[in-house]
């Protein structure tokens, strides 16, 4: 592992970061696969982290026995760090890349400033450059502008049926495959500590395209999950945007790199245009 990641030009943990390095803790934890996803994504975006300096980008796997909050982004404003830190429970490379995705999308993931309602406007106080916190458009970077520069590390996906007719139907079939997994991975694996817990009855079921959001229309822009459903509706608006993927989101113009109306715009579910992003506006339907 250690002579592959060198050939990669990956930092590993102790080692000062290079401009463009993420940095991997406990590499031995990671497969190769895993490790050529995170340089991909390291070259993708190269200029993006650079513009983090001095903050270096690091990633760790962890043991997780939450499958609510397994994955996330911690922003250290007294270290000056970024860590994403994804669960050793991900174990499939297409569910790796989406979670690294989304977690990046935290940190590069555009759409505004955070506001004082979320949980990192410390870390903005601190100095840490924490361009949004918002769990739907962290899901809309890691579609539209993360996993497209992913497509030659990850495995080949059959033309998606949704993607017919769209501008790059490869990318498009990419986006819509990989979503379904993940967002199905996610309820597999709630459901399999369910059972853990001994809940018994129905559980949530395999999802598609075609089910819709529990979720009511949002007042105003909303920060935190919102229901699985919602989430795969990102995925496909982003499948279906015809803005370039290699167009940056913009931590000041939400507009920028999106699609602000169509197919491709982010689903009122979770998302109103113009709005601030709060953490509770939103809800289950009742």
């Amino acid at each position: 592992m250690i002579p592959l990641l060198a050939s990669l030009g990956i930092v590993l943990t102790g080692g000062i970061p290079s401009a463009q390095a993420i940095e991997i803790i406990h590499p031995e934890k990671f497969t190769p696969d895993e490790v050529r996803v995170i340089q991909k994504i390291g070259d993708a975006f190269a200029v993006e982290l650079d513009a983090l300096k001095p903050l270096p980008l690091r990633i760790e796997k962890i043991k997780s026995t939450d499958p609510k909050s397994s994955d996330y982004t911690r922003f250290d404003g007294r270290k000056q760090r970024v860590t994403i830190s994804i669960s050793r429970a991900v174990t499939d490379i297409n569910v790796f890349a989406s979670t690294v995705c989304h977690e990046l999308g935290h940190v590069l993931g555009g759409s505004g400033p955070v506001t004082a309602d979320l949980p990192d406007a410390q870390a903005m106080r601190e100095g840490i450059p924490t361009y949004t916190n918002i769990e739907g458009q962290a899901d809309y970077f890691a579609a539209m502008k993360c996993i497209p520069r992913l497509a030659d590390v990850l495995p080949p996906v059959e033309p998606h049926s949704l993607c017919q007719g769209a501008v790059d139907e490869a990318r498009c079939s990419l986006v819509m495959t990989i979503g379904k997994i993940a967002i199905n991975a996610m309820v597999d694996r709630r459901n399999q500590q369910a059972r853990k817990d001994g809940i018994r009855g129905q559980l949530p079921r395999e999802l598609d395209y075609g089910d819709r959001s529990n979720y009511r229309l949002p007042l105003t822009t909303y920060s935190g999950y919102s229901d699985d459903a919602c989430r795969l509706q990102t995925w496909k608006a982003a499948a279906l945007c015809d803005v370039d993927s290699w167009v940056d989101f913009s931590p000041t113009d939400e507009d920028q790199g999106a699609c602000v109306d169509g197919a491709g715009m982010r689903p009122r579910c979770w998302y109103l245009r113009g709005s601030t992003p709060l953490t509770s506006p939103n809800g289950p339907r009742s």
